[in-house]
């Protein structure tokens, strides 16, 4: 099992919270995306709500790490 946050700019403190209660990973994709890029221009699309492939590639990078790391045991 998997948690993720993946809107931009939406709290997800209670999923987060429930993830570490349950010894699953979270994967805080907002915070992924604020640490690489200086603007949500660089990883949204023209809609301004939905991820680009920039976007797209980050999420997808924070759940194969998680699945990596539940796979390994660490």
């Amino acid at each position: 099992v998997l948690i993720t946050g993946s809107y931009p700019g939406i709290e997800f403190m209670q999923p987060a919270a429930a993830a570490e209660q349950a010894g699953i990973p979270f994967v805080d994709v907002p915070a992924m995306l604020a640490a690489r890029y200086g603007s949500r221009t660089d990883y949204l699309a023209l809609d301004g709500s939905h991820f680009n492939a920039a976007g797209n590639r980050v999420m997808a990078e924070g759940f194969a790490s998680a699945i990596e790391k539940s796979a390994s045991g660490k």
